[in-house]
């Protein structure tokens, strides 16, 4: 187990897309292919936030009935939420 350690922190800048990016790339994320855990919310209430399947968020009457959702297979700007390519 490694301890979590904050490597940047931002208060005036607001939480998207192009402002995450700077971050990540400030920090040399690719360089260091660090795990990152912790507040890295960006978007609010989505209908398929999952990034591994294609669960509808909105469906509340599947949710006790559909136990497996399918798996995203790709992550497509503008397709099911998707808005930007991945970091």
């Amino acid at each position: 187990m490694h301890a979590s350690i904050p490597v940047d922190h931002s208060v005036h800048p607001k939480e998207t897309y192009d402002s995450m990016k700077a971050i990540l790339t400030t920090i040399h994320y690719e360089d260091h292919n660090w795990m990152v855990c912790g507040d890295l919310k960006v978007l609010g209430y989505t209908k398929f936030r999952c990034f591994i399947c294609e669960l509808n968020s909105r469906a509340c009457e599947k949710h006790s009935e559909q136990k497996q959702w399918p798996r995203r297979l790709q992550l497509v700007p503008g397709d099911k939420n998707i808005k930007c390519d991945p970091l």
